[in-house]
C-alpha cells in the first residue's frame, strides 16, 4: 500500500499515547485508543504468524502509528530510516479491491507487517550490514524482489484466511479480462513498470493471484525457502536463479502455468452498446431523469451524459477520490463526496454542486462518504476509528443508524423508499443487501437464493434494486431485486458489469473494465447473454439477536492495556547511514564520509549530519539539517562547513512553506520564505581552518506557486492545465553595503484541444546578476537551454531577462514489452521553439526531441520510470546545429 501523506501523520497536532507489547510500539491519538487496544491485543500473535511461515527466526521490535486524519484507509511499510509501519485507521470503502477484506484494521496490519518481515529477511553478510548502517540494506528491500513479489507476498498473505483480495473475484477479474484479450502481462511486466491502465493494481493483484498460487500448489514451506534464498543477496544471482534453485522450475513456466489456472471455460458474450464518450476510469456514477453524472479521472473531472442527446458536458475538475455522487430528488444539485487534500491530508468532504449555475455552493459536511440525499437530510458513512458507521445528518446534527465494527463493514447507501435506506453490509467477508427502516429503527438482511458473493454497486430506481456480483468465479454480471425476485445475468460478457444504475424508462448503464480502460456502456437487454434469468424468491429477515448486538458494539473490543505518553527522543539514535562522497576544495581532491539520516515515526521531525574528510586539504566537510512540522508550517533549518572553488563558505538558514487549500478545489497554493547568511574565505595556504572569513552576505526569499496540471494515465507525456509560480530574493553584502534583488515569475499552460503546451519565465534584478547560465548571487538558479546559452556567452550578465518555448507532444506509442533487464514502456517526440530575450538580446532555436520511458527491472527501482530523451536543437542567431540528452527519474521508498 501507498503513502498519501509524508509531513506530520497528525493534523492537529495533538498529544499521542503509546503502548508497548513484546514486538511493538503502537503510537496514537487519544481518539484511537479502543483501536490501539485491540491492535495491541493480537499484534504479537499476527508476527508470531508470519514468521513461523516465513522462517523468520530474527527479533524485530518496530513502532506502529495508527492516524485517522488520513481519512482513506491505506498503509505503508518503510525501511528508511529504520523498520516502522503506518496505518491509516479509517474504514475500507466497500466499492474498492480493499473492501473484500473481512477484518479490516487487522488486515492491513498483516499486510504491511508481512512486508516488514518478508523484506527484512536476509543472510548473515546483509543482517550484518544493515544493522550497523540501516534496514534499507536488505537485498528483498531494494534490488533483489520487485513489487509483484513485494505486494504479491503480503496480499497472499492478509488473504490466508479465505477473505482478502485473493479471494475476491473483483482481483481474478483483472486477470482473467487480460487473459480473455490475450493479454496476459508477463512477470517483468508486472514488477512495478507497468505505468499505464490499471498502473499499480497490476502488481497488488498479479502478484497476490502469484504467490497465493506457489503457496497452494508447491506449499508454504518452499515459498519462504525462495525469500530466505533471495534475501541471502548473492550479487551473481539473478531472481529468475534464485526462483530455479528453490522451485526446480523456469520462473516464466511457472508464471503461465499460474495464467492457465486462471482462465475462463465459460463463453463470454461481447458488449455492443457502449456510449459516445471517451475511455477513462470511472470512479463514481448517478443518475436523475434521461441524465448520467460521472467522475472520468482518466481526465481529471466530472460529465454529464444525455442519453436522450448523446451529449456529454463537463461540471467540475474531480480526481480519482471522488468516492461518490447523488441526485437530489428535483434534480437540481448533485451531491458529491470526495477526499480533498488539506494540509497534505486528505479529509473526507461533501460539498453540493448546482448544476444550473455550474457552481459549488456554500458550506458543506466533514468527515462522511457515500452521502445520499434522503427526507430533509443526507445519510452516509461516517468514519469512527476502524469502523464506519451509517449515519443521518441534518445541519449540525448527526445521528447514528447502524454501528460498524471490526469484522462488520457498511457502505454503499442508497434510498430504497420513504422510510428506509438500503446498503451493503460486510458481515466477516459475506457480503449481503441490508435495509435500515427509519419508523422503527430495525435493520433486516435480505436472503437471496444463491450467494451474493463479490457484492458491489447498489442502486435503486422505482424500488427496484441494482447492483452487480460474481458468484461462478467468472467475470462480474448484472443482477436485479424486482418484485420479490433475483434476476441474474444469463451470461458474462467481456468487461464485466460493474457500477449499473438504472434511468426511468431508459434501461441500465454501467461500467465496463477492459485491458487497455474502462467504458461506460448501456446494457442490451434480451440480447442474447444479456438477458435476466429469475433465479427465486428474496425475503428480508429480521438480524436476529446476535447480529442485532454485534450492530450496537463499539468500533472494536477493547483489552486492558498499559498506555504511556509519546516521546520521540527513543528513536532519535535510530537512522540510516549513507556514503558521502565527492571532490571539492582548491586542489579538487576526494573526501569521503557518511550521511546520516533520522527521522520520528510520526514523520514530525527530520535530521540529517553529514561529515568527511578532504585528505589533501585537511579539512572536514560537514552539514547538518533539521526539519520540523507544525501542521500547516513547515520549517528546516541547515548549516554546513565546505570548499568550494571559491574558497571556504560556511552556511546557515531557515525556511518555512505554507499550503493554502482551495477548497472545495483539488488543488493548494504553496507559499515559501527562507532567510540565510553564507561566511566565505578565500582560498589561502595553510590550512582552510585560519583562512579568514569576509564580512557575511545574508539572504532572503520568498515565493508563492499554484499547480494545476495533470497527465492522462494514458498518456502521461500530455498534460493540461495550467502553473504560476512568483519568487524573489534579496541580498545584503555587509562589506561592500551592496544590496542585490531579483525577482522572477513563471507561467505554464497546456491546452486541452490539442497537446500544446506554452511556457515562459521572467527574471528581474536591481542589477546585472542575471545571465543565461545561472545566478551566482542567490540560491535560485535561472538556467537557459543550452544552445540559447552557447548563442548568447555565459559570461553576459542582465538586469532583465526572458525565456519561453512553445511544444506539441505526439501521441505515445505504448510498449510496455520487458527485456535485458529493463521495461520499455513507451516513445513519443515533442518539438516546437524557444527563445531567450534580454536588453538588446534576443535569440531563438527550433528543436524536435525523442523520448523514451523505461523501466529498469532490479529490485523497487521497477517502479521508477526513467524518461530520457536525445534532443536536436538548431540556434537560428548562430545557424548552429547542437544535440542534447538528459533524463529524470523518482524513486519511491515505502512499500
Amino acid at each position: 500500500m501507498a503513502s498519501l501523506a509524508y509531513a506530520d501523520l497528525f493534523d492537529p497536532p495533538r498529544p499521542l499515547f503509546e503502548v508497548s507489547t513484546e514486538f511493538f510500539d503502537i503510537v496514537y491519538p487519544g481518539e484511537l485508543r479502543q483501536d490501539a487496544s485491540y491492535l495491541s491485543s493480537i499484534a504479537d500473535g499476527v508476527y508470531r504468524d508470519i514468521a513461523a511461515d516465513l522462517g523468520f527466526t530474527r527479533k524485530m521490535r518496530m513502532p506502529v502509528v495508527l492516524t485517522p486524519d488520513s481519512e482513506i484507509m491505506n498503509g505503508y511499510t518503510i525501511l528508511y530510516p529504520y523498520t516502522r509501519i503506518v496505518l491509516y485507521v479509517v474504514p475500507a470503502e466497500q466499492e474498492g479491491e480493499v473492501g473484500g477484506l473481512n477484518r479490516e484494521l487487522r488486515k492491513v496490519f498483516m499486510h504491511e507487517l508481512t512486508h516488514a518481515i518478508s523484506l527484512n529477511t536476509q543472510g548473515p553478510f546483509w543482517q550484518a550490514l544493515s544493522s550497523a548502517f540501516g534496514d534499507i540494506y536488505s537485498p528483498n528491500a531494494t534490488w533483489r524482489m520487485q513489487e509483484d513479489m513485494v505486494e504479491g507476498g503480503s496480499v497472499a498473505f492478509e488473504s490466508l484466511d479465505g477473505y482478502g483480495r485473493v479471494e475476491d473475484p473483483m482481483v481474478r477479474e483483472l486477470v482473467r479480462q487480460d487473459i480473455l484479450e490475450g493479454g496476459f502481462k508477463g512477470f517483468d511486466q508486472c514488477s512495478g513498470a507497468w505505468d499505464t491502465y490499471p498502473e499499480g493494481s497490476v502488481y497488488y493483484d498479479y502478484g497476490g493471484l502469484f504467490s497465493d498460487y506457489l503457496i497452494r500448489t508447491y506449499g508454504m514451506e518452499r515459498y519462504a525457502a525462495l525469500w530466505k534464498k533471495a534475501g541471502e543477496g548473492n550479487p551473481l544471482a539473478s531472481f529468475r536463479s534464485v526462483f530455479k534453485k528453490t522451485y526446480g522450475l523456469p520462473l516464466d513456466d511457472v508464471w503461465k502455468d499460474f495464467g492457465r489456472s486462471l482462465a475462463l471455460s465459460v463463453p463470454v458474450v461481447q458488449p455492443e452498446t457502449p456510449l459516445p464518450v471517451p475511455k477513462g476510469i470511472f470512479a463514481a456514477r448517478a443518475a436523475s431523469g434521461d441524465t448520467l453524472y460521472y467522475v472520468d479521472t482518466a481526465r481529471s473531472a466530472a460529465f454529464s451524459y444525455s442519453t436522450r442527446t448523446g451529449r456529454e458536458r463537463f461540471l467540475f475538475e474531480a480526481d480519482g477520490l471522488v468516492d461518490s455522487l447523488a441526485v437530489s430528488p428535483d434534480g437540481e444539485n448533485l451531491l458529491v463526496s470526495w477526499a480533498i487534500f488539506t494540509n497534505g491530508f486528505p479529509r473526507l468532504t461533501v460539498r453540493e454542486f448546482s448544476l444550473a449555475s455550474g457552481k459549488f455552493l456554500p458550506g458543506g459536511v466533514r468527515k462522511l462518504r457515500e452521502a445520499i440525499y434522503f427526507r430533509d437530510g443526507y445519510v452516509g458513512i461516517e468514519p469512527d476509528g476502524s469502523a464506519g458507521n451509517l449515519v443521518f445528518v441534518r445541519g449540525s446534527d448527526r445521528r447514528v443508524l447502524v454501528k460498524g465494527r471490526e469484522g462488520f463493514a457498511l457502505g454503499s447507501p442508497a434510498v430504497f423508499d420513504d422510510d428506509s435506506i438500503v446498503f451493503l453490509l460486510n458481515d466477516g467477508g459475506s457480503r449481503k443487501i441490508a435495509r435500515y427502516s427509519f419508523s422503527d429503527g430495525t435493520v433486516s438482511i435480505l436472503e437471496t437464493p444463491i450467494p451474493t458473493v463479490g457484492l458491489r454497486g447498489i442502486s435503486v430506481t422505482d424500488g427496484v434494486i441494482h447492483f452487480a456480483m460474481n458468484g461462478d468465479e467468472t467475470l462480474y454480471r448484472l443482477a436485479r431485486i424486482s418484485d420479490g425476485r433475483l434476476y441474474l445475468q444469463s451470461s458474462p460478457a467481456s468487461g464485466g458489469v460493474f457500477l449499473p444504475v438504472a434511468l426511468k424508462g431508459a434501461g441500465v448503464y454501467y461500467v465496463a473494465r477492459f485491458s487497455s480502460g474502462e467504458r461506460l456502456e448501456s446494457f442490451p437487454e434480451g440480447r442474447p447473454g444479456f438477458t435476466m434469468e429469475d433465479s427465486g424468491a428474496v425475503r428480508w429477515v429480521a438480524l436476529g439477536d446476535g447480529a442485532e448486538n454485534q450492530v450496537a458494539a463499539g468500533a472494536v473490543s477493547a483489552a486492558p492495556f498499559r498506555e504511556m505518553p509519546y516521546s520521540p527522543f527513543p528513536y532519535a539514535l535510530r537512522f540510516t547511514l549513507f556514503p558521502n562522497a565527492g571532490t571539492a576544495g582548491s586542489s579538487s581532491s576526494t573526501y569521503l564520509g557518511f550521511l546520516a539520516l533520522g527521522q520520528d515515526p510520526v514523520e514530525r521531525r527530520a535530521y540529517s549530519l553529514g561529515a568527511a574528510w578532504d585528505w589533501a586539504d585537511r579539512f572536514a566537510p560537514v552539514s547538518a539539517t533539521l526539519s520540523t512540522v507544525s501542521v500547516p508550517v513547515s520549517l528546516a533549518f541547515s548549516a554546513s562547513d565546505s570548499l568550494g572553488s571559491g574558497g571556504r563558505t560556511t552556511s546557515a538558514g531557515i525556511s518555512a512553506s505554507y499550503t493554502l487549500p482551495v477548497q472545495p478545489d483539488i488543488y493548494g497554493v504553496v507559499f515559501g520564505t527562507s532567510l540565510g547568511s553564507d561566511w566565505i574565505a578565500s582560498t589561502a595556504s595553510g590550512s582552510p581552518y585560519s583562512w579568514n572569513y569576509a564580512p557575511p552576505m545574508v539572504q532572503t526569499g520568498a515565493s508563492v506557486s499554484l499547480d494545476r496540471l495533470t497527465a492522462s494515465p494514458f498518456n502521461p507525456s500530455n498534460v493540461e492545465g495550467y502553473s504560476l509560480s512568483l519568487a524573489g530574493d534579496w541580498g545584503y553584502r555587509i562589506a561592500t553595503a551592496e544590496r542585490f534583488a531579483d525577482s522572477i515569475v513563471s507561467a505554464r499552460v497546456s491546452l486541452p484541444v490539442v497537446p500544446l503546451t506554452l511556457s515562459c519565465s521572467a527574471a528581474a534584478a536591481s542589477s546585472a546578476i542575471l545571465s543565461a547560465s545561472g545566478n551566482d548571487v542567490f540560491r535560485t538558479v535561472y538556467q537557459t537551454p543550452p544552445e540559447l546559452a552557447d548563442s548568447i556567452g555565459g559570461s553576459v550578465s542582465f538586469d532583465r531577462m526572458a525565456t519561453g518555448e512553445a511544444y506539441l507532444v505526439s501521441p505515445s506509442l505504448e510498449i510496455q514489452r520487458s527485456g535485458l533487464g529493463l521495461h520499455a514502456n513507451r516513445i513519443y517526440a515533442t518539438g516546437g521553439g524557444r527563445f531567450f530575450a534580454a536588453p538588446d538580446t534576443f535569440v531563438k532555436s527550433a528543436f524536435l526531441r525523442g523520448n523514451l520511458t523505461l523501466s529498469p527491472l532490479l529490485g523497487f527501482l521497477s517502479v521508477a520510470h526513467l524518461t530520457s530523451f536525445i534532443e536536436l536543437n538548431y540556434a537560428v542567431d548562430t545557424r548552429r546545429f547542437g544535440v542534447n540528452a538528459s533524463g529524470f527519474v523518482q524513486i519511491p521508498l515505502d512499500r
